[in-house]
């Protein structure tokens, strides 16, 4: 692939009195050729049904499912944007300065050159007009191909989706002292958006008639299509019709204060709130009567969808919201006694339905999307952060042979300790008749040992999670345990050695990561049903210990 960008981008800077504005736009035009996504050699998936295990089913020959994307081009996609912002800083006195701006951008979405873009809006899905399909998948009968499928450029924006061109984004924030010269107290506000281009077109771009994605289920390892001149399902990548810009409205609140020379602490409120935020959904699941069929063994998951003829349809929807609140503690020196210091704490909550870039199906039940709303997957309830550095005092009363050669040392590090962030908790297979997951498991106690209790083999407690009945979906919530935390030391000691030439000298230096050899998890089995569930698998790494020789001049 290929990323092209063009920005075109003037600023005037206005003082008058005591106000200086700040003036200025852009233009952003950018075009990307970009192979299609999808599986051109084909893809064989593999789960417990039938055998009981996956690796056994692969060497009886029997997938769960086979996809392939049909044919491969590489579109050009553009997008255009552009923004004026106005930012005013008021020195209302010699201890309050307000800041006050207004961003206004024009965003509309990311097209493709020659209109190679279509996705599947359910208005224009015609049951009337969709196929039959027989017990090993294969869609026959007199059907429209392209049943509920928009084309961009024919009666739809070349987006597909609804542009943007009135988005305000205001800004306001202020520095106050309200005791002198050693305390400040400060505020902040502003509402950011973001520019949607990106995977989300270039996951609409296989869909037909520009390509074509077939998805198999219970196909055989030798013939997965079951012979030429066949037509399976589809799966398809869409969009809501609003498709609104994602929104984030960050806040704070703070008061510095200098509590002696070179030594200044901060406490802060820091919050982010999204609105609007990213998911994707598959609105073509089969509903609870179908589903109950397939456990029955009456059908196949394609021959029970509510849009029959494609696969799974995965929408695009900005219809997610997200919450960040921290306190925020801060201590730092610089040279005081020899002491260099940074000092940060953190004390936070995040919450999401979904953490990150996601183009599959992000939800257990698309049906019942509250389902996802947990902790973030970067939750991390408290970090503690220390880096240093202290030039070890060399004793005055030492003669100049001695300070050369046992004086002159300094000590460095970095101090990290971090509360472990969320493990989710999976269930392979297909438990609800509808396809796949993402599932979870029921869940009947508190699964999070206590920290005597954890071992390598048993970190968190497999126990504490069932099997659901089949045909329901697990009760455990997304992101239920949580992982170790981190205590690391990054320690070094270092000392300059003066040659007696000028600038010359030789420096010594010991460096130790991970100091005092703290084993840390990084890896868990968390498929329930798999070998070692509940175990760690993964670490950090162990100490490492390096020492160096430097010669300077």
């Amino acid at each position: 692939n290929n990323l092209d960008t063009w920005i075109v981008r003037d600023n005037l800077i206005w003082n008058r009195g005591k106000h200086t504005l700040r003036i200025g736009g852009e233009f952003m035009p950018l075009g990307k050729r970009q192979d299609l996504f999808g599986q051109t050699q084909g893809a064989f998936t593999f789960n417990t049904s039938g055998a009981g295990h996956e690796f056994v089913n692969f060497l009886l020959g029997r997938s769960f499912q086979y996809t392939e994307l049909e044919k491969q081009t590489s579109p050009l996609y553009l997008a255009r944007s552009g923004s004026i912002h106005i930012l005013d800083t008021w020195r209302v006195s010699s201890r309050l300065t307000v800041n006050i701006g207004l961003r206004y951008d024009m965003l509309p979405h990311a097209f493709e050159a020659e209109d190679r873009l279509a996705a599947f809006y359910p208005g224009l899905y015609d049951p009337a007009k969709a196929p039959t399909v027989l017990s090993d998948g294969q869609l026959v009968g007199n059907y429209d191909p392209l049943n509920g499928i928009a084309q961009a450029g024919k009666g739809f924006p070349r987006g597909l989706v609804q542009n943007h061109w009135n988005t305000f984004l205001p800004r306001i924030g202020f520095a106050w002292r309200p005791w002198g010269e050693e305390t400040v107290i400060r505020f902040g506000y502003g509402l950011y958006t973001e520019r949607i281009q990106g995977n989300d077109v270039y996951n609409v771009g296989p869909n037909p008639p520009n390509s074509f994605t077939a998805r198999i289920f219970n196909a055989p390892l030798s013939n997965p299509g079951g012979g030429a001149q066949r037509r399976f399902p589809s799966n398809l990548q869409t969009y809501d019709g609003p498709y609104k810009l994602p929104q984030i409205h960050q806040y704070n609140f703070g008061i510095q204060r200098r509590l002696a020379p070179g030594v200044v602490a901060t406490a802060a409120y820091v919050g982010t709130s999204g609105r609007y935020l990213q998911t994707t959904r598959n609105i073509n699941q089969p509903y609870p009567d179908g589903a109950a069929k397939v456990l029955a063994g009456q059908a196949i998951v394609n021959q029970v969808r509510p849009f029959l003829g494609w696969g799974n349809i995965n929408s695009y929807e900005n219809s997610t919201g997200s919450n960040y609140n921290s306190l925020q503690l801060s201590l730092r020196t610089e040279n005081y006694r020899g002491l260099t210091l940074q000092a940060s704490y953190t004390w936070s909550h995040a919450l999401d339905y979904v953490s990150g870039d996601v183009p599959g199906n992000a939800h257990q039940d698309a049906y019942n999307t509250k389902l996802e709303r947990a902790n973030s997957n970067f939750d991390r309830r408290q970090m503690l952060m220390l880096s240093y550095v202290y030039d070890i005092p060399t004793p005055k009363d030492w003669s100049k042979a001695l300070q050369h050669t046992l004086g002159g040392w300094t000590v460095s590090g970095i101090s990290s300790f971090q509360s472990g962030v969320p493990l989710n908790i999976t269930l392979p297979g297909d438990n609800a008749g509808i396809g796949g997951g993402p599932y979870r498991p029921d869940v009947i106690r508190d699964p999070n040992l206590p920290s005597g209790q954890r071992t390598r083999e048993r970190y968190f407690d497999p126990g504490a999670f069932a099997q659901p009945a089949r045909g329901r979906f697990g009760n455990a919530a997304r992101n239920i345990v949580r992982q170790a935390g981190l205590n690391n030391w990054d320690l070094a000691l270092f000392k300059n050695i003066p040659l007696g030439w000028e600038t010359m000298k030789l420096q010594f230096r010991g460096e130790l990561f991970n100091a005092f050899n703290h084993t840390q998890w990084s890896g868990y089995r968390n498929g329930f049903g798999s070998t070692d569930f509940g175990s760690a698998n993964a670490a950090r790494d162990s100490r490492v210990i390096q020492l160096g020789l430097k010669f300077l001049w």
